[in-house]
């Protein structure tokens, strides 16, 4: 009996220890804790996908510069991935406060827009993606004969409506389909952002770019925040102007990897310009200066940095060539 009492209280003292170190610690935890710190949440897209880390970037980068005026706010990724009808609905729910899109009258309707272009207008153009055993695409083609064969977008996606108003055959499929049903050959191609679709084809080795033609139709991605926050809407509005002032956007745009490839792959392609409803608002953001600026570094460019080549698999990225000194005197006479 006297040992169980000893062992009871040697077992006590040894559990306040417990506690007084865990509360101890948890107590200095929560003192050191700032608690004027805002946090703004954000849906998991693609992580490690270049255009994510780009725009998560410019986010952080814009609560930074503005941390004086506004305070400290750190940004929290979602644990679950989500695409894009979601991600809308969680902003809708103020699961989140911040999603970034294209234009949309939906995103313009629902939610605050900050009138930045993000990626200038990069994503406004299109690149068809083809099945590689698909030698119809080994030549040039017509307007009106790309329109006859059958497009694949996501149905959800205003890609899909601006296609089928411009008389393009285009099905709809769910996200996950879309480049199965290309691999498969139920569809020609996939029209894909210039700026997204080298790194996608790393997931594709069987589909490769036709190398004659572009879509051009209005894109303009931008931040989109819940109507009940404001003050965030502003507060971003003047870090991006800030950075953008600084030369810090355009600097780091053109240093990305899909900067590369939308200038090779525009590069000697004919264009067809659709016809696209766009807003007010969409058509004044693509006035703002920062698209005049990288059209200038990209004329700036010299031919022997494009490096042509005839796989339609975006074999440039492999040299991993930064961009040349012709782009950064644009990027310096600019400021």
């Amino acid at each position: 009996m006297i040992n169980r009492c000893r062992s009871f209280r040697t077992n006590f003292k040894f559990l306040l220890f417990y506690l007084t170190i865990v509360m101890g610690t948890t107590d200095f935890a929560f003192a050191n804790r700032d608690e004027d710190v805002q946090v703004i949440r954000i849906p998991q897209g693609q992580i490690g996908s270049e255009l994510f880390e780009y725009y998560h970037g410019l986010l952080v980068m814009a609560l930074e510069l503005t941390e004086e005026t506004y305070g400290k706010a750190i940004v929290e990724i979602e644990n679950i991935p989500t695409l894009q009808k979601r991600q809308q609905l969680g902003l809708e729910r103020a699961l989140t406060d911040v999603i970034w899109g294209i234009n949309t009258q939906v995103k313009e309707e629902n939610f605050l827009t900050v009138s930045f272009p993000l990626s200038a207008d990069l994503f406004s153009y299109r690149i068809l993606v083809v099945n590689q055993s698909d030698k119809r695409f080994s030549q040039p083609m017509s307007e009106a004969k790309i329109k006859s064969m059958t497009a694949v977008q996501g149905r959800d996606w205003r890609d899909f409506s601006v296609l089928d108003s411009n008389g393009f055959n285009v099905a709809g499929a769910d996200h996950d389909m879309t480049y199965r049903l290309l691999e498969t050959r139920f569809v020609d191609y996939f029209p894909r952002s210039v700026i997204e679709v080298c790194e996608e084809l790393n997931s594709h080795p069987n589909m490769v770019i036709y190398p004659y033609v572009a879509l051009y139709y209005p894109n303009v991605i931008r931040f989109y925040i819940h109507k009940d926050r404001a003050q965030l809407a502003k507060r971003l509005k003047e870090g991006l102007e800030k950075a953008y002032a600084e030369g810090i956007i355009l600097h780091r745009l053109i240093a990305q990897p899909f900067f590369r490839d939308f200038a090779a792959l525009i590069y000697r392609k004919q264009v067809f310009e659709l016809d696209s409803d766009i807003s007010d608002e969409t058509r004044l953001l693509l006035s703002h200066p920062l698209i005049t600026e990288v059209r200038d570094v990209i004329n700036a460019l010299p031919e022997t940095w494009y490096e042509p080549e005839s796989s339609g698999r975006c074999e440039w990225r492999k040299n991993d060539i930064s961009p040349p000194n012709e782009a950064r005197r644009v990027n310096e006479s600019v400021r």
